[in-house]
């Protein structure tokens, strides 16, 4: 469940002082009359409400100062002054709400999730009404005629905000750029495979299963411009576009956008890793990021992480040795799970050691044609990557974070 990161305020703090006909100047009256404490429990359980149906608003609250409960209370405070003035107040609702809906096209919010967030909020709005007429008295026709100005005010509130989410694309009903934005935000709050499937469910987007990060670094250039990562990466809706995420498949694209870069301009990109983990990608992303001054790394328009985890281990603690052990342990995936161990151990010794097969088989106490076996086994999975002296430097620090001291 979620909460309110600040008190919530009373929604009817801005009382109306022109003169009121009779029968709304007594739904009025009685409405201002309510008790504080029911009034702000029902904008808390609206509030709640909406961040449990769209964790999209919840994101907007994260970034932009407790966005949703700020929406929640215009929307009450809204109802306060149509109360009061039906006709003034529909006119002041359009601009204010459109402006709602365009904020939350960019950020990502389709208009289903909207209309359904709103369906069941106004749901809850109604039934708890009904409860305080049954706790503090209003005329069976005053309360009727509440009920309806309530319910015309909820569908005039939808229209306005549906009408300025379909605004900002009005010929794009599905939106894919939002529906990548979604993604993007969620992946980078740290998700488990539950919370992925789960998302899946409720929106129907496939969460892509291996991301990287990728950073724009220098300028900042907003990656609008570096096509065609725009078009193929998981990236913010809006703001300065300095940060996304690619799919394997599409990292060789990153080569291609690096030439839309200006002078002095560096794209770093973290290394390849479950979805599950991006937000470790980023951390290594940005880690690399502020070293690219260090003589350790080079100087490339592009630098790839998942090629330099050694010296970035080096530099500081933000690269997790598990990135380290997956890149570089990876081929040990082609052996039986039963023997990995062994295998492991005679990699180490093979890459340690410089010695002959005849001598290994010796201290491992292998008969030497089983070990000659697993070495040929080993070099194929490897291929020639096992002769470059760097690679070979990372595989053993990766055999060491698993195998400890043995």
């Amino acid at each position: 469940m979620s909460t309110v990161t600040r008190p919530v305020r009373d929604p009817r703090r801005h009382p109306v002082s022109a003169p009121l006909p009779d029968r709304a100047a007594q739904i009025h009256a009685w409405y201002l009359a309510l008790p504080a404490v029911d009034v702000e429990r029902l904008v808390h359980d609206v509030d709640v409400l909406v961040r449990d149906v769209a964790p999209a608003f919840t994101d907007q609250a994260n970034r932009r100062s407790n966005s949703t409960t700020e929406f929640v209370e215009r929307a009450f405070t809204s109802f306060t002054t149509y109360l009061a003035d039906p006709q003034s107040a529909a006119a002041e609702i359009g601009p204010v709400f459109a402006g709602v809906g365009r904020q939350m096209a960019v950020d990502g919010v389709t208009i289903e999730t909207m209309q359904r967030t709103l369906e069941e909020a106004s749901g809850l709005i109604v039934g708890r009404l009904e409860h305080m007429i049954d706790r503090h008295p209003l005329k069976a026709s005053l309360a009727l005629h509440l009920v309806a100005m309530l319910t015309d005010y909820l569908a005039r509130l939808r229209e306005h905000v549906e009408a300025g989410m379909r605004s900002i694309q009005p010929d794009d009903p599905g939106g894919p750029r939002r529906d990548r934005a979604m993604i993007f935000r969620f992946l980078r709050t740290g998700v488990t495979r539950d919370a992925v499937q789960a998302f899946t469910d409720r929106t129907g987007m496939v969460v892509p299963p291996r991301v990287a990060a990728v950073c724009v670094v220098g300028a900042r250039e907003p990656l609008a411009t570096l096509a065609p990562l725009d078009e193929l990466g998981y990236l913010p809706a809006t703001g300065p576009l300095s940060e996304l995420l690619l799919v394997p498949e599409d990292l060789p694209a990153v080569e291609v956008a690096a030439r839309g870069l200006r002078p002095g301009d560096r794209i770093v990109v973290g290394p390849t890793v479950p979805a599950t983990r991006a937000v470790e990608s980023f951390a290594v992303a940005r880690a690399a990021r502020s070293h690219l001054d260090s003589p350790t790394l080079p100087r490339t328009p592009v630098l790839r992480c998942d090629e330099h985890l050694v010296e970035l281990l080096l530099l500081g603690d933000h690269v997790s040795p598990a990135s380290l052990v997956e890149r570089r342990l990876a081929p040990l995936a082609q052996v039986p799970e039963k023997d990995r161990e062994q295998y492991a151990t005679v990699l180490y010794a093979l890459l340690a050691s410089g010695k002959s097969v005849r001598q290994l088989a010796r201290d491992l106490h292998y008969h030497q044609q089983t070990l000659q076996a697993r070495v040929n086994r080993l070099r194929a999975a490897y291929g020639p990557e096992l002769d470059d002296p760097d690679v070979r430097l990372e595989i053993m620090l990766a055999l060491r974070c698993v195998m400890g001291g043995r």
